[in-house]
């Protein structure tokens, strides 16, 4: 397929043509964008590109869609809707790709504490969601993907590259339904029109309520009444992600220094049970609290990695890394596997 026809290009020009006024068109070679309104209700669009380097986020990528939602902001747009279709984190680019996933989660969240806005991520089935692309979509109120798209934290390939396990067995757990069926998405894309699904879609304003409703809904884990501590050095499992985000919640502290030593736990298991719910409910509640006055500082002194680091280290109001300090987006051994068998330099993360 042309890179001009891939599926959410089409679909992000079905949408673009269906508004009543443009008012404004942005084009790279990594992305699109539009502003526009329809009735009263205004919309900014945006839409990445799978075919340059498998729309994984780099330097050029990620300041492209910051530049959009500092525009959405300026703009006090309504609807935001991100046509994501990318395989994360430029394995090629790393420290400014996750740095600029970070960004984008937190101005993301920025919309979403403001009344009566609404976030909607469009997940393409060219290249799937994984890694940083998929706490970007996970960051949004609604998740609408491609019955066909591939959706995961860690992809197949890493994990089988990290941990030696076949991932044959583990197939299904990638699929749109799977995703679904965990509540990591929100929908799977039918023949309904698609600005009339989002502009039927609710505002979910993130606060306080919404965040207890998403950490209750996650299986593993208990509610924690105790101060946040962060993680140093130790394996984090679902559970610790989940206490984390309720402490984070729960505090009654104004302030927290805490130690972000967060490594990514790759494992067939994690992807299974939700992991990107674990997640998006520990950067969420995060966010939420910086944006409500926390002040939440972050020091990473030895290593870090992965969606996780993005997540937990990288969502305070201040980060300091420790100048001998180690981080990555995936262990060295991965990297180069993948790199070695990919030309465009990107895998799902």
């Amino acid at each position: 397929m042309p890179a001009n026809e891939f599926g959410n290009s089409v679909r992000y020009l079905e949408v673009l043509n269906q508004l009543d006024v443009i008012h404004e068109t942005y084009t790279s070679e990594t992305s699109r964008s539009a502003f526009g309104s329809k009735g009263s209700c205004t919309f900014a669009l945006w839409c990445n590109n799978p075919y340059v380097q498998a729309g994984s986020f780099d330097t050029h990528s990620a300041a492209d869609l910051n530049r959009f939602l500092n525009l959405c902001t300026d703009y006090d747009v309504n609807t935001v809707v991100l046509f994501i279709d990318s395989a994360g984190v430029s394995l090629k680019d790393p420290k400014n790709g996750m740095e600029g996933v970070a960004q984008s989660i937190k101005m993301i969240h920025h919309i979403n504490v403001q009344p009566d806005r609404k976030t909607v991520s469009i997940i393409g089935d060219t290249r799937g969601c994984f890694g940083g692309a998929l706490l970007i979509a996970s960051a949004c109120q609604y998740q609408i993907a491609d019955a066909n798209a591939r959706i995961g934290v860690s992809g197949p390939q890493v994990i089988e590259s990290i941990t030696q396990v076949s991932r044959h067995a583990y197939a299904d757990v990638y699929s749109a339904q799977y995703r679904l069926n965990n509540s990591e998405i929100s929908h799977i894309l039918t023949d309904q029109n698609l600005l009339r699904l989002v502009s039927e879609l609710p505002p979910l304003q993130l606060n306080t309520s919404f965040l207890q409703a998403l950490i209750n809904s996650l299986p593993c884990g208990q509610e924690s009444e105790v101060d946040p501590i962060g993680f140093d050095q130790q394996v984090i499992d679902l559970a610790a992600l989940k206490e984390t985000a309720a402490s984070f919640l729960n505090t009654p502290k104004a302030s927290a220094c805490l130690k972000g030593n967060a490594e990514q736990p790759f494992a067939f298991e994690n992807e299974a049970k939700g992991f990107s719910r674990y997640l998006k409910a520990l950067a969420a509640t995060m966010r939420y609290r910086v944006e409500s006055g926390m002040q939440i500082e972050i020091n990473v002194t030895t290593r870090g990695s992965g969606a996780t680091f993005i997540a937990f280290s990288m969502m305070g109001s201040t980060l300091e890394i420790a100048p001998d300090a180690t981080v990555t987006a995936l262990p060295q051994a991965a990297i180069d596997r993948i790199l070695a068998n990919t030309p465009s330099g990107a895998k799902p993360l």
